[in-house]
């Protein structure tokens, strides 16, 4: 499935949240083997934990997901890859799930 072209932003900051949702695991599971101390993961972990901000185009964002992915994808999912809150997440579900006449 080749996605269309006005996909491919959306496509793009999904992977780019993905990538980082890895990375901060990452520092988590580094922290935990002792690679890092508690300061350290202090520091680094700054630029993981900004408060997720309401999305106002959350919803087109996941259409065009749905659409041209194969991928499963719930409200935690896009939570963590749009850095939304989950609330938001849910609420674009239910709106994408009930028809439009």
């Amino acid at each position: 499935m080749k996605p269309s072209l006005e996909a491919l932003p959306v496509l793009d900051e999904a992977i780019r949240g993905l990538i980082k949702s890895r990375d901060f695991l990452g520092l988590q599971l580094n922290h935990a083997w002792g690679n890092l101390s508690d300061a350290e993961f202090e520091r680094e972990s700054l630029r993981y934990l900004d408060p997720p901000l309401p999305d106002p185009a959350l919803e087109a964002k996941v259409a065009q997901l749905l659409v041209n992915t194969t991928a499963d994808i719930d409200e935690e999912l896009v939570s963590c890859i749009f850095h939304c809150p989950l609330e938001q997440a849910i609420a674009v579900f239910k709106l994408l799930a009930t028809p439009h006449s």
